[in-house]
């Protein structure tokens, strides 16, 4: 079987998932990480990347429906939200519109990751204070 981490030219490569980006999550250190995200190999995934930075005091929280997200969030006060939007009963929209709803939460930064393009949500999204939209696919 062939090595998957060779190289390519003089590029070295690296198959892990979000490998290249472990510095830049370096501002997550001491955070709760509130992970909404209904498929379980993607929540399984981001959960995954995230808990390699748990010496760094990073807390991951990853739930399956937003009825869980929101009881959760009640419950650890999570300092950012990875939200899928199109998710089974309630849908992301109306999660992050009840969690803004809720003083505590109006300022959390919320990361949407969906298969929607930002222009196909940007309306939805306006006045919900979203920090990053990420596109899955």
């Amino acid at each position: 079987m062939p090595n998957i981490r060779g190289t390519i030219g003089t590029k070295r490569m690296n198959a892990e998932p979000l490998a290249g980006i472990k510095g830049e999550l370096s501002g997550l250190k001491n955070k709760k990480v509130l992970i909404v995200e209904d498929d379980k190999f993607l929540r399984y995934l981001l959960a995954i990347k995230l808990e390699q930075l748990k010496d760094q005091g990073v807390e991951v929280f990853p739930t399956g429906d937003t009825d869980e997200a929101l009881e959760t969030a009640r419950k650890v006060n999570p300092d950012v939200i990875f939200l899928d939007i199109v998710m089974p009963g309630k849908n992301g929209y109306e999660f992050l519109k009840e969690l803004r709803g809720e003083l505590q939460f109006k300022d959390t930064p919320v990361i949407i990751l969906s298969n929607l393009t930002n222009q196909d949500n940007n309306e939805r999204t306006k006045g919900l204070n979203v920090s990053a939209y990420l596109v899955k696919a």
